[in-house]
């Protein structure tokens, strides 16, 4: 038996339980199994006599009386011989009527980790955990399950300093989330998870190992005793007095190399409200390498553009929008190499008590074996060799290098990762001189303004790769100009153009048009009197846009303004120049001339969207409403105080807000169902929620991503309308089916009283019982028969028509060869148009392939049209009959006479039940023959047309279209 079929059997209330070889003991079950066995063996000794039938065939069956009386007086057993898991007891307890809430508490306690932090999650999240598990976990947990769900692992863990995190299947759809808070010790033995059926649900690898016993008589250790005996050298006990440390020196560190070939490897991840990384497991830097993952206080947004990834902004958003979000993958650089690694990452909101966000958790996947090449090599800068750490006490300062930035020192390394959920490690000491607080502001600010050798390189790398560079600018070696003003100097100073330049956030440079603008004697002054602060008053929000600088002498002076990061002799800059603005007043009054008239139509524009009779709302990219027109408010029945920065869902009702998610999803793919973009019908909530209505919802994006502009429609008064509709439809068609029910009744009433008394007037006439009297009554017999075969034939159309009204007409479809239909149908109507003195003629080429049709009926039409051809072609006309086969494959049957003719008029006349065109023809119709030979065209799937011209004559086709036609 697979492990699989144990946990399905376990998940669905079946008692399971591994005896011993001999029947008389319980290795282990579950709680249904020892429901049915209970705590002894007394009720295992009616097992003894299936101890030979198990030995001889390997599995038996047998009545079992249940320990729990609840479960009946006896239940079916199944025994089975497992060479993995010993003797396996099966029994089926009945359908478990319980929900899944139900079952996932019953499995959390059968796996016996009440004491630890541990849950039950299914795809959808957490379903059930132990007391004390923390209530802030739970979703994480939750969603952690639910990814372990899609993988086809059924045991996972992870393990780090603090502890481990489990991740064991407990049924097809259940998984069993075990936080351990400490290591299991390495020298134990584990368990054998199999031979305890898998089932246990891995309780010897989640359960925390508990703490060794101590003999009796044996002294319990001193605390302080065993800490001072694992305490390190040089490290003074808590109760010692402070001591200056001695210098400490970095030990040498093996150097990282990738393993490419490796398998995903899963860790844990967090982000501040900030946005920035605060954690990061190791697992992800023993696969990039620790200075690819050194990112701890970095926020997202800079690393993903200094390593390349996330260049559609998706995450970031995704990120703002502060919700979970799963499935998004980035291509990470590896350490040492040229490739860059898939990452899957997932992430869940955290709020503390007062709901106040603090950012976010995660787990993600990396995938080395997966990588791919990585066009700028950031993995080979980043391997760049590491500058000499320096033996400092913590309270000395960092030493300089030459060029005059600081050298990295042990202070600056990061952190460890806090593992999952829970501090490591006792708090961080205190030196004396911070009067017991931690410099942690002092460790921040140091880690932020020191890079590390590789990252200075990966940054100036890639920077020089991305900046844009001015074609006039020369490069100045780092040599000639030796600091940034001095590069600076050499390419600005004789340019007639205000320019200054920061470097790390400091003023270095201007050049002399920027003193003569501004006023100020030197770069000096610029930053006593408040710098760019104080300089740029005002500026517009793109390039060479207008911008008010404030002097030196508090006067202020308009110009444009423009920035521009370069890379001169190694430095990176950030380059402000401002150029001179028009100083024609007619050019500046035209332009406040254009401005007041774009202020003019966006007013216009305001008016037009108030008028219009749909809802229009703006929307913001996280598709919280910024604003609705006249029309919208009345929908909704809302003012801008209630709506505003309200989401768009929210207006919407429960069942409708999921469909909105996705249409929203749908158009941010750009995928091709955002380019049909159809819209989508709604309910929206109406009156303050008391009620609903029915809208049709266009969503369209803003330009520049600025958000959605949303088109919304009432269709109340349309839903009704089509309401009418379908009941009018209702109603014509219960009259359709009454009216060809009638005529099917009294076709059939007719039909038995005139087939006797045609049957009758035959016996009658042929005087079999003797002569008639007079001549006169032999005439008045033969008038008697033909009435009655007019009235039979009208029976026999009403009977037709009904039918075919009614969809019932039964047809039977095959091979038909249209030229020995008509051949049989001139045959027969010959004598007719012999005593008319009409000429019928045929063409019937050999080549006309059969078509797919009903033999009768196709025979009626042929009969119907050559009679009607006949009765309206006077003496000396003619008929043709003929077929064709049509270069697209179709087959066409044709009737030409060149008879009477008819108008358009009489044609829609001659085409209506019951209905006959009033013109010469011979003998009178029941006005049925022309109706149903189009209906039995069309049910043979086939085209009936007719043309015709008064005095010249009438052509009537059926075209079978080529799917009809048997092709040679």
């Amino acid at each position: 038996m697979s492990r699989n079929t144990v946990r399905r059997l376990n998940g669905a209330d079946t008692a399971l339980a591994v005896l011993s070889a001999d029947l008389g003991g319980i290795v282990w079950a579950n709680r249904a199994g020892r429901r049915l066995l209970g705590d002894d063996s007394l009720h295992l000794r009616s097992l003894q006599a299936a101890t030979a039938a198990l030995a001889e065939r390997g599995r038996t069956q047998l009545l079992l009386r249940p320990a729990d009386s609840t479960l009946g007086r006896a239940l079916l057993v199944r025994l089975e011989r497992d060479e993995a898991l010993g003797v396996l007891l099966t029994a089926r307890l009945g359908a478990a009527d319980e929900t899944v809430e139900q079952r996932a508490a019953r499995l959390l306690a059968d796996a016996g980790v009440e004491d630890s932090q541990a849950c039950i999650a299914s795809a959808d999240g957490f379903l059930a955990g132990t007391p004390s598990l923390p209530a802030a976990e739970r979703s994480l947990l939750g969603l952690q399950g639910a990814e372990f769900l899609q993988s086809d692992e059924d045991h996972l863990t992870i393990e780090d300093e603090a502890g481990s995190l489990v991740f064991a299947r407990v049924a097809d759809d259940l998984v069993l989330v075990h936080l351990c808070d400490r290591m299991p010790d390495p020298t134990a033995v584990p368990g054998d998870a199999d031979g305890e059926a898998d089932a246990a649900v891995a309780e010897a690898e989640t359960v925390a190992a508990e703490p060794e016993p101590i003999a009796d008589g044996e002294p319990a250790p001193d605390a302080e005793a065993t800490a001072d005996a694992e305490r390190p050298e040089g490290v003074p006990a808590a109760t010692d007095s402070v001591v200056e440390p001695e210098p400490v020196v970095a030990p040498l560190q093996e150097p990282f190399r990738a393993r490419l070939d490796a398998d995903p490897v899963r860790f844990v991840w967090q982000i501040d409200a900030d946005g920035r990384f605060s954690q990061l497991s190791p697992e992800f830097a023993a696969v990039v390498g620790p200075h690819a993952a050194d990112v701890i206080g970095r926020a997202f947004s800079d690393v993903a553009a200094v390593f390349g990834f996330d260049t559609g902004h998706e995450i970031e958003r995704l990120l703002e929008r502060r919700d979970t979000w799963s499935g998004r993958s980035v291509l990470w650089p590896v350490e040492g190499t040229d490739r860059r690694a898939p990452v899957d990452l997932a992430a869940l909101p955290v709020f503390s008590r007062e709901r106040r966000f603090e950012g976010f958790r995660g787990f993600g996947v990396v995938r080395p074996a997966e990588s791919v090449a990585d066009p700028d090599a950031i993995g080979l800068a980043l391997s760049a060799p590491e500058p000499r750490l320096s033996t400092l006490s913590p309270d000395s300062t960092p030493e300089s290098e030459p060029d005059g930035s600081p050298t990295a020192t042990l202070a600056d390394e990061p952190p460890p990762s806090r593992p999952f959920g829970r501090r490591t490690g006792a708090p961080e000491r205190t030196s004396p001189a911070s009067g017991g607080v931690v410099a942690l502001e002092e460790r921040r600010r140091l880690r932020e303004q020191v890079l590390s050798s590789a990252e200075e390189a990966a940054f100036r790398a890639i920077g020089a790769e991305l900046a844009p560079r001015p074609a006039a600018v020369p490069v100045v070696s780092e040599a000639a100009a030796g600091s940034p003003a001095s590069a600076l100097a050499a390419v600005f100073d004789a340019l007639p153009l205000a320019v200054v330049a920061l470097h790390d956030d400091s003023l270095v440079y201007a050049n002399h048009r920027f003193f003569a603008v501004t006023g100020y004697e030197s770069v000096a002054d610029l930053e006593a009197a408040g710098g760019l602060d104080r300089l740029v008053v005002s500026c517009g929000g793109s390039d060479s846009e207008e911008s008010r600088l404030c002097r030196a002498d508090g006067s202020i002076v308009e110009t444009g303004l423009h920035l521009q990061r370069i890379t001169l002799a190694a430095h990176n800059c950030l380059l402000l120049s401002f150029p001179p603005l028009a100083d024609d007043p007619a050019a500046r009054e035209g332009e406040r001339a254009q401005a007041r008239e774009l202020e003019v139509e966006v007013a216009e524009l305001q008016t037009v969207l108030d008028t219009a009779t749909d809802g229009i709302l703006l929307l913001d990219e996280g598709a919280r409403v910024r604003r609705m027109n006249g029309s919208a408010e009345a929908l909704f029945g809302l003012e801008p105080d209630r709506y505003l920065n309200l989401p768009f869902t929210e207006l919407l009702a429960p069942a409708s807000r999921a469909l909105a998610k996705g249409y929203i999803e749908t158009l941010r793919d750009e995928g091709m169902a955002a380019v049909l973009n159809d819209g989508r019908e709604v309910e929206a909530l109406v009156d303050g929620g008391a009620a609903t209505t029915p809208l049709f919802v266009t969503l369209g994006a803003l330009a520049g991503r600025r958000g959605w502009c949303v088109v919304v429609r009432d269709l109340t008064h349309w839903k009704g309308v089509e309401r009418d509709l379908v009941a009018a439809r209702r109603q014509a068609e219960d009259a359709s089916f009454h009216k060809s029910r009638f005529l099917a009744n009294i076709s059939h009433e007719l039909r038995t009283p005139l087939n006797a008394i045609i049957g009758f007037a035959d016996v009658m006439a042929s005087e079999c019982f003797g002569p008639i009297g007079h001549e006169r009554y032999l005439e008045y017999l033969g008038d008697i028969k033909r009435s009655g075969h007019h009235v039979l034939d009208l029976v026999n159309d009403l009977l037709d028509i009904s039918k075919i009204e009614a969809g019932k007409m039964e047809l039977s479809f095959e091979a038909v060869a249209l030229d020995e239909i008509v051949a049989e149908v001139v045959a027969l109507m010959q004598p007719q148009a012999n005593r008319e003195r009409v000429i019928v003629r045929s063409v019937l080429p050999p080549d006309v392939p059969p078509v797919v049709a009903d033999r009768r009926s196709v025979r009626q039409i042929a009969l119907n049209l050559l009679a009607n051809a006949v009765r309206f072609t006077p003496p000396g006309g003619q008929i043709i009959a003929s077929t064709a086969y049509g270069e697209a494959g179709e087959v066409a049957l044709r009737f030409r006479d060149s008879g009477i003719g008819m108008s358009e008029h009489e044609i829609a006349i001659a085409l209506t039940p019951f209905q006959q065109v009033k013109s010469g023809g011979r003998g009178e119709g029941t006005g049925l023959g022309l109706p149903i030979t189009k209906a039995m065209a069309e049910a043979n799937q086939a085209v009936f047309t007719i043309s015709s011209t008064p005095g010249e004559g009438t052509l009537v086709e059926i075209v079978f279209p080529a799917q009809r036609v048997l092709a040679h």
